[in-house]
């Protein structure tokens, strides 16, 4: 299809596609994040993109409300207590392909028993409603528990878990550690410098100590012990580093983000 476009052609789309999600984002709220290091989606894939939410949001305003039992074909299903531990997971598997079967999905970020998942699709989920929309071919209603039950303690941890698990991968070019720490030109530009100053890390221990979350669950301190290697270029004697952490966070519309970090001091 790009062939088929000439660059005044192809100007005027991005022009177009500008006007549309300017007027998304004006009438339905919508955001269009873009990732300043990452290649521009051509006009065309984008225009689809945007003729595809478009559609959604048409079939969303005209689409009554059915409940997620009454959308997934009103299914038979045992009772919690009727279930022993040898039958829970074969009976969540069966439920599990019945709502994908109609449209419907279900997720976790932290691992969830299966008795648990079982009682909340049974208990929460099918007496949720939804808009009765007839969906595009491909497309699922998906539903996370932690949307249910939140637990900001374990996204805390599990913020820290990947922070540093790419923060210390050299070898992943995109470095998408920085998006999960706030302000790394200045605030915290020490922290890109470390990381910079050597050519390999290898991380030996990191626990997670204490998560103290302050009334509104806006903010946390974590208290940490960390163990590490650190490899200049050329060097096999590594610099250890070893001790405790207080890493400051806070919740952000992108989920948690550390607000600082100050490693341990390298051992003499």
């Amino acid at each position: 299809m790009e062939d088929q476009l000439s660059d005044e052609e192809r100007e005027k789309l991005r022009l177009e596609n500008e006007i549309r999600k300017i007027k998304l984002s004006l009438e339905k709220g919508a955001q269009f994040i873009e990732d300043p290091e990452m290649p521009s989606l051509p006009p065309e894939i984008e225009n689809d993109f945007l003729n595809y939410i478009e559609q959604f949001e048409s079939m969303h305003a005209d689409s009554p409300k059915i409940s997620v039992y009454d959308k997934a074909g009103k299914p038979s299903y045992k009772l919690l207590e009727d279930l022993d531990e040898d039958e829970i997971s074969d009976e969540l598997d069966n439920l599990l392909e019945i709502l994908f079967e109609n449209g419907i999905g279900i997720d976790t970020i932290h691992e969830v028993d299966d008795r648990e998942l079982y009682r909340f699709i049974i208990e929460d989920l099918f007496i949720h409603e939804i808009y009765d929309m007839k969906l595009m071919k491909g497309m699922v209603t998906q539903f996370i528990y932690e949307d249910f039950y939140p637990d900001d303690e374990k996204d805390v941890k599990k913020c820290i878990a990947t922070f540093f698990d790419n923060f210390f991968d050299k070898n992943e070019p995109t470095e998408r550690y920085k998006y999960a720490i706030e302000d790394l030109d200045v605030k915290n530009k020490s922290v890109r410098d470390f990381r910079n100053a050597y050519d390999s890390f290898e991380l030996n221990e990191l626990e997670v100590n204490e998560v103290e979350l302050d009334e509104e669950h806006m903010h946390a301190v974590v208290k940490l012990k960390i163990d590490f290697n650190a490899y200049l270029e050329g060097i096999h004697q590594p610099h250890h580093f070893s001790g405790e952490c207080i890493v400051p966070m806070q919740f952000t519309p992108g989920g948690w983000e550390l607000r600082s970090l100050v490693f341990p001091r390298v051992d003499k």
